[in-house]
């Protein structure tokens, strides 16, 4: 019975360390699975926030990841000024009881005029299992650019320096993002992303608002090949967001989120 939780316990970890960790950036706020991905530039996005906007809020998220019904994560993150800066911090937690991932995310806009934001931030990373318990830490560096009007770029890196253990070993991950608003009602985005493990991946996404209160987005990501569709519905402060992904091997994923704008 022993070994056998311990085999268990072992093949998790080489799962979290291999499928989780190429997967890290699929599973982020709903809005933003539901348009490809691509993280960056709206209201509540998780993997990199939108730190050149000045608006204040609370998000809340909860996903369920592709077809493992052990495990839950969620994510609180929360948004306002310091010191003048927009400043971000999120706390997200994922597994059960017995195997768990916890990670709290601070970043700041240390420089931010109309055209150009640059925010650091750092990640600090916990594994608890019922053997050992690890942590680690990783730097990030994010740059916000406005070429024009209607096209934005953002180039981020994550764990630009990161502490690694036996236990914990965190990739770099790579970040261009881009993204054009093409009519008031339609937005286009696109992504490039690589760490130094996985192949790169094109992530590509659309999303159409026929009203203010109402988005609908779809897209996909090449590698790995995910299919992406979701909605969100605005009303006063509130924004409510769905989201479902198909993974080619994984299948299906559901995500749910929250925004309130202070």
């Amino acid at each position: 019975m022993i070994l056998r939780k311990i085999l268990f316990y072992m093949s998790l970890m080489i799962f979290a360390g291999n499928i989780f960790a190429s997967l890290e950036n699929i599973i982020i706020s709903p809005q933003t699975i539901a348009s490809g991905n691509v993280s960056g530039f709206q209201t509540g996005d998780t993997t990199i926030p939108a730190l050149n906007t000045d608006k204040k809020y609370l998000s809340l998220n909860f996903l369920h990841p592709y077809g493992i019904t052990e495990f839950s994560r969620e994510d609180v993150a929360f948004q306002t000024k310091v010191l003048g800066k927009n400043s971000y911090i999120r706390v997200i937690n994922f597994g059960n009881s017995t195997y768990r991932e916890n990670t709290l995310q601070l970043s700041s806009s240390i420089f931010h005029t109309d055209d150009l934001t640059i925010s650091p931030g750092i990640s600090l990373f916990y594994l608890h299992t019922e053997f050992k318990n690890s942590y680690t830490a990783g730097v990030d560096l994010t740059a916000f650019y406005k070429i024009v009007d209607d096209l934005e770029v953002i180039c981020s890196i994550k764990n630009l320096y990161a502490y690694e253990n036996d236990n914990i070993d965190i990739p770099m991950e790579m970040f261009l993002n881009f993204h054009y608003r093409s009519l008031n009602t339609l937005d286009v985005y696109l992504g490039l992303e690589k760490d130094d493990r996985y192949k790169a991946n094109i992530k590509t996404g659309i999303s159409y608002k026929p009203i203010d209160a109402f988005v609908l987005s779809a897209g996909y990501n090449f590698e790995p090949k995910c299919v992406n569709s979701g909605f969100a519905i605005r009303y006063l402060k509130y924004q409510f967001s769905y989201a479902i992904s198909y993974h080619f091997d994984l299948e299906y994923s559901h995500a749910v989120g929250i925004v309130y704008e202070i």
